[in-house]
């Protein structure tokens, strides 16, 4: 299969009163189609921040990353926002739904942002994988953190996307919850084709991806 994400000589530094501290040294890496990969290391390691970068929520101090064959760093700001909006899915600890919105509506959001209107069949479809037909008229605070992560999946697949970006997608959620949300996490990935990407210091949750990324002062093992 064919590579659909590349990161070449990512570096990233910052800048803090007692002087430069490096966190990103050289990175290379490449994803492919369909795969699911983890990144692992040490707390303040940059796992977060080289998931920022490959998704173009934050930018290298050298270095390209290319999806799907384009060079995310080349858009200017607002379009790299639709880019990232319309061709990658986010999953975050947090969850980052709104309260204000139903869940069907929270699923819905990245298309609404362009005009497009859900595809029925597609929506019916995850949203009966993730057990989450029975709560769409549901908010946010009702929900279980479990019930919330499912419904941030939904969220993260609805636009089809060439990757999905998980940060501790797991991390607020109790073990048991965890392994069963990690399960459907799994499922939808395989059954749509999805490239997965997460970051965790979980490493039971790494040993389930295809491939692991050990990163240790600055560069990959």
């Amino acid at each position: 299969m064919p590579d659909i994400l590349t990161a070449r000589n990512i570096t990233k530094s910052y800048s803090l009163s007692s002087g430069t501290y490096p966190v990103l040294n050289n990175i290379n890496l490449s994803l492919e189609k369909g795969l699911s990969y983890s990144l692992i290391g040490r707390s303040g390691s940059g796992k977060s921040t080289l998931l920022h970068i490959l998704s173009g929520l934050d930018t290298p101090d050298s270095g390209s990353v290319f999806l799907n064959g384009r060079n995310i760093e080349k858009y200017p700001e607002e379009e790299k926002a639709v880019f990232r909006r319309r061709h990658m899915g986010f999953i975050f600890q947090q969850f980052n739904l709104l309260d204000e919105y139903d869940i069907k509506t929270n699923i819905c959001i990245p298309l609404f942002l362009d005009g497009i209107r859900p595809d029925t069949c597609f929506f019916q479809e995850i949203t009966d994988i993730l057990g989450l037909t029975h709560i769409l008229r549901r908010f946010p605070p009702e929900l279980s953190g479990g019930e919330q992560q499912r419904a941030a999946i939904a969220r993260a697949l609805i636009t089809k996307p060439y990757i999905i970006f998980a940060d501790e997608p797991t991390g607020n959620l109790d073990e048991q919850t965890a392994e069963a949300t990690t399960q459907l996490l799994f499922l939808c990935m395989k059954k749509f084709g999805q490239t997965l990407f997460l970051a965790t210091h979980d490493l039971n949750l790494a040993r389930k991806t295809d491939h692991i990324f050990h990163l240790e002062n600055g560069h990959i093992l």
